[in-house]
């Protein structure tokens, strides 16, 4: 496990994460997330950052800033205020040949503007901490490196995978796309803004590219030079950064950054990066067994499609629903695992004066649902006019109804396919399952030629069924024969009170 240690005491020969997080089925290098400080600087009272700025680190960072430079990255990274994690992922071969062949020159001459070298810091060999350390990680064999181009780091986009962390002893040992990451934000500094950060603006070269990458512990800052990319990341790797919260701010705001030109970017993307090898895909070993699982991670889009109500998982916590309680009494009866199928039995429960008792159900849920999946499918087809005319239309609902369909452009209900929880809309399309809806607009990773409007259910028909599969299913794992686990559902289902004859034990 990594230590942690304020990053004002760090010095030359501590070994920083740097790069955790890179999902591989493969599992994670031994010393992979590791690299070796060469370079430390203190920026003090730092007078790039935005004095208007309300940024927590900004307060923090007011007085001092560390600013490291590591083995293997392209940058230095001023480091977020605070504990780091440090030490303990590498062994001693490991240390001995960092030190014999650094990255960064032995004697590095202070880059940043009013900053210092910490006397404490000075000549601190790394043999200082050359002590044996646990290695951490999975050992085994290594696959082939992906495909990799280079493009200048003024280029730099939002998504890309760029390396962060480019030598790690053994180097036989770096796995198929090991140190790189993905970019989550990403400005730039030029002419005299320069001046307030470092001592000569010419190190810049021109640019002076800031990102903040998923898996460092603050903000790489890029010179203009060339910068690795991962051309075609693993697709399942891409899925489940996607659906992680993205830190999409700076570390820190400095005065006077530059948005980047995100066209310009992309026509120099476009002109420089290579198709995939014949190959490429294979080089990931898989994380799922499950082929259509695969399918979904590496071939799924995510976007707003047209899905079947009868599709769509039941809730799974209505914590602000009126009947949030009766839903919990029916949890407790049917375990934690039937919670799907106790708010199925709960909306059996409602009728249209229980139902009206909900803001959410008092909509024209048909006239908006459609609309929204009119424009939605309008814009898939960039029929711009199309579009435009289902968002007038909305104009014509109520104005409560109006503001429910308008929000729920960008609000969307959102569902991956074959997914058991609703990530976000449980209140809406509780309302539109009471009003009838057959088929409404989701947005959510799926399979771009899979057609999922169907099957078409009725709305208590699907509850129906939702509570004997439950019971069925619950009977079968009992030793209940076949023959009799249909039958026995139905009644189950139907009649609460024999469950407690049936299961007079939880579980």
């Amino acid at each position: 496990m990594p230590r942690l240690q304020n990053g004002r005491a760090l010095r030359p020969g501590d070994y920083l994460r740097v790069a955790a997080g890179r999902i591989s089925a493969r599992g994670i290098r031994p010393g992979e997330d590791y690299a070796r400080i060469e370079h430390v600087e203190h920026i003090n009272a730092p007078a790039f950052l935005d004095p208007d700025s309300a940024s927590a680190h900004n307060r923090r960072a007011a007085r001092i800033i560390v600013a490291v430079f590591c083995q293997g990255l392209p940058g230095p990274v001023l480091l977020r205020p605070g504990d780091q994690p440090y030490g303990g992922a590498v062994g001693a071969d490991r240390v001995q040949a960092d030190e014999q062949q650094p990255w960064w020159p032995v004697e590095h001459p202070p880059v940043f503007a009013d900053s210092t070298v910490p006397e404490a810091l000075r000549h601190r060999a790394a043999a200082t901490r050359t002590l044996e350390l646990p290695v951490t990680g999975i050992p085994g064999p290594a696959g082939l490196p992906g495909t990799v181009f280079a493009k200048p780091a003024d280029s730099l986009m939002t998504g890309d995978y760029v390396q962060i962390h480019a030598a790690r002893f053994p180097e036989s040992d770096m796995d198929t796309d090991e140190g790189f990451h993905h970019v989550e934000w990403v400005g730039h500094l030029r002419g005299p803004a320069l001046s307030a950060l470092l001592r000569d603006p010419a190190w810049a070269a021109g640019t002076l590219t800031l990102a903040n990458v998923c898996g460092l512990p603050g903000m790489l800052l890029l010179p203009q030079s060339s910068v690795n990319v991962l051309a075609h990341p693993n697709p399942e790797r891409r899925l489940k950064d996607e659906l992680d919260p993205w830190v999409e701010a700076p570390t820190f705001d400095f005065a006077h950054v530059i948005k980047p030109d995100r066209a310009a970017q992309r026509r120099v993307d476009a002109s420089l990066r290579p198709a995939p090898a014949p190959d490429e895909v294979g080089r990931y070993p898989s994380l799922y067994e499950d082929p259509r699982q695969r399918a979904l991670a590496r071939d799924g889009i995510s976007a707003v499609r047209p899905v079947s109500t009868a599709l769509l998982p039941w809730p799974h916590h209505l914590f602000k629903c009126a009947y949030a309680g009766r839903a919990r009494q029916l949890i407790r009866a049917y375990t934690v695992e039937g919670e799907q199928a106790a708010h199925a039995e709960l909306f059996t429960q409602l009728h249209p004066d229980g139902f009206a008792a909900c803001p959410y159900h008092q909509g024209d849920w048909p006239a908006i649902s459609a609309l929204v999946l009119a424009f939605h499918q309008a814009q898939a087809d960039g029929d711009k006019a199309r579009a435009a005319r289902a968002r007038a239309a909305m104009s014509a609902l109520s104005p409560r109804d109006e503001k429910w369909a308008t929000e729920w452009l960008k609000d969307h209900l959102w569902w991956d396919s074959d997914d058991e929880q609703l990530t976000n809309g449980q209140h809406r399309l509780c309302a539109l399952r009471a009003a009838g809806v057959p088929v409404v607009p989701v947005y959510g990773r799926h399979l771009p030629d899979e057609d999922e409007t169907q099957p078409v259910v009725p709305p208590f028909e699907h509850a129906r069924r939702s509570i004997e599969t439950f019971w069925r299913d619950r009977l079968t794992r009992r030793g209940v024969p076949g023959a009799w686990t249909g039958a026995s559902a139905r009644l189950l289902a139907r009649y609460p009170q024999l469950r407690r004859i049936a299961f007079r034990s939880r579980g």
